[in-house]
């Protein structure tokens, strides 16, 4: 998880594909394998919780 700090992500869930949150990750927590992504757009924290199925996409600048 740490390997994701600092980065710009896209994260979607592996069931239907959805975007769940898509910004900077700011802060993980190993233990439950919790992104936490601030959206740069609109100020919102979101945490995501990061299971099997659960794409990750690093963004590029």
């Amino acid at each position: 998880m740490s390997k994701y700090l600092g980065q710009l992500v896209t994260v979607f869930s592996g069931m239907n594909g959805a975007e769940l949150a898509k910004g900077r990750v700011v802060a993980f927590t190993e233990g439950t394998q919790t992104l936490y992504i601030l959206n740069p757009q609109t100020g919102h924290e979101t945490s995501v919780m990061i299971q099997e199925d659960t794409l990750v996409k690093v963004l590029t600048n």
